[in-house]
């Protein structure tokens, strides 16, 4: 009988056992020999999220005031939307439109309330024009978008899917998450 395959499973399965051991022991004092000052910044990160998870706004949290109007185009008569995103005092700020036709405050609005938080106001149609939307929290103006009420112009894509108009930044990137926040 020839016991060769035998001795060689063994032999891989000890030195298999010897190689998880060593890299085992090796994390092991890697990590409880680490720079201390890293683990503490570790904990505070940790405290940090587990106060945003408990409602708690963190020290550091500095919201970035966005705004977006919806559709990207609207044409004259059509209502439209504005989301405004930033810190809880969102919540109980005011989008005022002014243009050709004056001033005017949206109609219907809805909040989110977690971080960022986010408002979006229904605003009626409006006359051809341009526009600025002025977003006002603690009686001071956060945040402003000019836009345009036009026709829509018909463009020829030359087989583009989408146009890029804007590029990713702080702004979009709450918006994004906001978007994230009412979705969930």
């Amino acid at each position: 009988m020839n016991d060769e395959p035998i001795i060689t499973m063994v032999k891989v399965s000890v030195r298999l056992l010897f190689f998880c051991l060593i890299t085992s022991m090796l994390f092991s004092l890697t990590v409880s020999c680490g720079d201390n000052q890293a683990a503490r910044k570790g904990l505070a990160l940790i405290e940090k999220l587990d106060s945003v998870i408990e409602g708690e706004t963190p020290d550091e949290y500095n919201p970035v005031n966005a705004m977006l109007i919806l559709p990207g185009n609207p044409v004259p008569g059509e209502s439209f939307r504005i989301l405004a995103t930033g810190g809880r005092n969102i919540r109980k700020a005011r989008i005022i439109v002014s243009g050709p036709s004056g001033n005017s405050e949206f109609l219907d609005s809805k909040t989110g309330e977690e971080l960022p938080c986010w408002r979006i106001g229904d605003f009626a149609g409006s006359p051809a024009g341009k526009y600025k939307a002025t977003l006002i929290a603690d009686n001071k103006e956060v945040s402003h978008l000019e836009f345009v009420i036009a026709p829509r112009e018909v463009t020829s894509r030359n087989g583009a899917v989408w146009k890029t108009t804007r590029g990713w930044n702080s702004s979009m990137e709450t918006i994004y998450s906001a978007w994230i926040n009412a979705l969930f």
